[in-house]
């Protein structure tokens, strides 16, 4: 079995039913995979931090989890401006809101 297939059968079994996305590069695979997966939708995003965005405000608005994808490139890794959201979610619904770090001089 497939990386990609994989994934997306965890996806399935732990409920999830739409991917926010920037296809691309590594990711690709994944994508073929998902037409063999009807029940999830992809909705297609204008770019990493959009996707990471969505799917946050997905999870606020249904209760479901959010889940984004998107790769990058050695010059424009993905991994920031997804984590931009993931980042913001987790500070908006810790509470008491975590201690801000002590400065590193």
């Amino acid at each position: 079995m497939k990386a990609a297939r994989v994934i997306l059968e965890a996806l399935k079994r732990e409920g999830v039913d739409t991917i926010f996305g920037f296809p691309g590069g590594v990711l690709l695979p994944l994508y073929d995979a998902l037409y063999d997966f009807p029940e999830i939708k992809h909705i297609l995003a204008r770019h990493e931090q959009g996707a990471g965005h969505a799917a946050d405000g997905y999870a606020r608005a249904s209760g479901k989890v959010g889940v984004c994808m998107a790769t990058g490139t050695s010059r424009a890794p993905a991994t920031p401006p997804t984590a931009t959201p993931g980042l913001r979610a987790r500070w908006a619904s810790a509470w008491p809101p975590p201690a801000p770090a002590p400065p590193t001089w």
